[in-house]
C-alpha cells in the first residue's frame, strides 16, 4: 500500500492549508527507488524551501499503518531529545482529523518547546503537519 505523507514544517503553512494534498507524479527513477524499498523525499515543494514531501511503500494494512503513524508514545521513545508531549486538541473537520500536540525536547542542555498540528485523513491516505 502506498502512503502519501506531506510534511509541512511550519505552523503557518499547515494552518493555511485547506485542501487535501494531491499525490505526486513520480518519475521512473522514483518508482524504481520505491520498488527497491527506499523512501522518496522531495524538498522545496511549491517553491517553499521548508515544505517537504515523502512517499513510501509500506507492507502493512492501512489500519496498522495509521496506528503506527499516530502512535505518539512510540515517537517519544524513538526520539531521544523528546522528553514529553501533550495532545491539547483533537477535532474533526469533515473527513479530516486535526490533532494538535506540543512537544518538549532537551537539546545540548537547552529546553525546546514546539507545537504541531497533524492534519490526518485516513480515507484519502494523507497526513500533513
Amino acid at each position: 500500500m502506498r502512503i502519501f505523507l506531506t510534511l509541512l514544517l511550519t505552523l503557518a503553512l499547515a494552518a493555511s492549508a485547506t485542501a487535501a494534498p494531491t499525490a505526486p507524479d513520480l518519475t521512473d527513477e522514483e518508482d524504481a527507488e520505491l520498488a527497491a524499498g527506499k523512501m522518496i523525499v522531495r524538498t522545496g515543494i511549491d517553491g517553499v524551501p521548508w515544505k517537504t514531501m515523502g512517499v513510501i511503500d509500506i507492507d502493512a494494512t492501512r489500519a496498522a499503518t495509521w496506528k503506527a503513524i499516530l502512535d505518539f508514545d512510540a515517537r517519544l521513545k524513538e526520539n531521544k531529545p523528546a522528553k514529553s508531549y501533550d495532545i491539547y486538541s483533537d477535532v474533526n473537520q469533515g473527513a479530516e482529523r486535526i490533532i494538535s500536540a506540543s512537544w518538549d525536547l532537551k537539546v545540548l542542555g537547552s529546553d525546546i518547546a514546539y507545537s504541531l498540528h497533524y492534519h490526518y485523513n485516513e480515507a484519502d491516505s494523507y497526513l500533513y503537519y
